[in-house]
């Protein structure tokens, strides 16, 4: 049984960004071709990762319906980016005391 995981297939490798810091429209640019390559050869797959990520299903519709005026491979990706940012947020701020200052015991 092959077990497919989104963490992994869309993860950025540290030489697709910059030295300095991330650079939101290249992260962009490189989900997008993934994505890209998703929506040609196993649209199915992709949506499963998009319900998996927990991507809105509405804005999932909306992008793949105008298409022709916004690449939805483009769209896509920038809602996969947008909704991890919101994961990291949410972790970051749930957090319990004893994760964010076990380090200062040292």
């Amino acid at each position: 049984m092959i077990v497919y995981n989104p963490e992994e297939d869309f993860a950025i490798q540290k030489e697709e960004l910059e030295q300095d810091g991330v650079d939101e429209e290249k992260v962009i640019a490189v989900i997008a071709l993934k994505v890209e390559k998703y929506l040609n050869s196993n649209p199915d797959l992709l949506m499963s990762y998009l319900y998996r990520l927990d991507v809105q299903e509405k804005r999932i519709k909306s992008a793949l319906e105008n298409a022709d005026e916004y690449p939805a491979n483009i769209v896509l990706a920038k809602l996969i980016w947008t909704r991890q940012k919101e994961r990291l947020q949410t972790r970051q701020k749930y957090r319990s005391k004893s994760d964010r200052d076990w380090w200062d015991d040292f």
